[in-house]
């Protein structure tokens, strides 16, 4: 990285690498920060560092004071370098309770609430004094599978848990009219997203099928087994959240119609998502299914996710999928600028991914924000609500 000026930076990249622009400089699937070196160049480790709790940057907002547990103040930017924002100070309230955001929206104590649960942007949105915005963004919703974990590596099993759930009435009972069925990982937001691709039916006799063929037969209490053990499988999912909860239970009950008892556990988040050397559920592949949601960035790139070399701890790839065909499609994803040849690649690599099955794709939901409406000038983009902040008038 060259620097021959205050204003220009130069790349010198060691391979060829499309998403290089969105993924250091804006918001893409694994983004990297620019830090200051100034600040930070002299610590051998930088997870102890004061800048974790006071960081600078370049954005419209200062970094002002953090009062644990309650607020983080936020002070006008005057060199900000689009022009200074016209509200002197935000303060962001830290509230881990959405029913008391709903609250003080309607109090008018707060004047924007940002990532609102799907129930509560319905309830918030049904008060004439406050405004919502839906704003489409990449991400999405899914029942993922541990495909290297018995039975789920057979994947006439995992096509057949697939065809048992029923992502259109998840989509109309969790998200209230707001999301899409999902047809894979990438959503209407991306210019890669393949329109013409049909998202897996409910297809319960085609599930029932496959499972047969897999020789998990239905015994006489109507649950199916294979030489007498049960097809038993354990669904977990992140406590505290009243949408994944819903969803797992809605899971459950579609599953055993084809004969698939699912247990539901809960894990708090932190235990869920916590790398597998340190007992993480998902990355150590303690698991069978999940409910997982994602978001990703600006660039369709999703290779974390969905290739060999990806799995945990290298990667995202919690479900283990692993093809040489979604890894060649990946490399040519990654392999040209032209977006005509990218777009077909993500094409195949979201056919591939309901052909494989690694999750049961459920659905795509926007972005959703609730503001009082003196709040002018709010434009979200789908990757950032703060991209134009200089610009918000109160």
């Amino acid at each position: 990285m060259d620097t021959p000026d205050a204003y220009t930076v130069v790349l010198h990249m060691k391979k060829m690498f499309p998403p290089a622009i969105d993924t250091i400089f804006g918001e893409s699937d694994s983004p990297y920060r620019i830090l200051p070196a100034h600040l930070l160049a002299r610590y051998p480790n930088l997870n102890q560092v004061p800048f974790n709790s006071a960081p600078v940057g370049t954005g419209p907002y200062r970094f002002a004071r953090w009062e644990r547990g309650d607020r983080i103040v936020l002070e006008a930017n005057p060199d900000y370098f689009r022009g200074a924002p016209h509200i002197a100070q935000l303060t962001l309230l830290i509230i881990t309770d959405q029913n008391t955001t709903e609250t003080e929206l309607r109090s008018h104590e707060a004047d924007l609430a940002v990532e609102v649960t799907l129930a509560n942007y319905h309830n918030m949105t049904s008060d004439p004094s406050l405004v919502g915005q839906l704003v489409p963004a990449p991400s999405w919703q899914a029942i993922l599978f541990n495909a290297a974990r018995p039975p789920l590596d057979d994947l006439r099993v995992r096509r057949a848990l697939a065809f048992g759930i029923d992502s259109r009435q998840v989509t109309r009972d969790i998200t209230h009219g707001i999301g899409t069925i999902a047809n894979g990982d990438l959503t209407p937001f991306s210019w890669a997203y393949p329109r013409n691709l049909a998202p897996t039916p409910y297809d319960p006799a085609q599930a029932a099928a496959l499972l047969d063929a897999a020789g998990w037969r239905v015994g006489s209490n109507g649950m199916r087994e294979k030489n007498g053990v049960p097809l038993s499988l354990q669904l977990v999912y992140g406590q505290g959240s009243e949408t994944a909860r819903s969803t797992v239970e809605d899971v459950q009950q579609m599953l055993r119609k084809i004969g698939v008892d699912v247990q539901l556990k809960s894990y708090d988040y932190a235990v869920l998502y916590a790398a597998a050397e340190s007992g993480g559920v998902l990355n150590g592949g303690k698991f069978d299914m999940t409910m997982y949601a994602w978001i990703s960035g600006a660039d369709p790139d999703n290779s974390s996710v969905w290739t060999c070399a990806d799995i945990p701890p290298n990667g995202n790839d919690i479900s283990r999928n692993c093809s040489p065909e979604m890894d060649a499609a990946q490399r040519l994803a990654l392999s040209t600028f032209d977006r005509t040849v990218r777009k077909a690649a993500y094409a195949r690599i979201e056919s591939l991914l309901l052909q494989d099955a690694p999750g049961a794709f459920l659905y795509d939901s926007p972005m959703r924000y609730v503001h009082v409406p003196q709040l002018k000038n709010f434009e979200p983009n789908g990757i950032s609500e703060g991209w134009n902040a200089n610009e918000w008038q109160l």
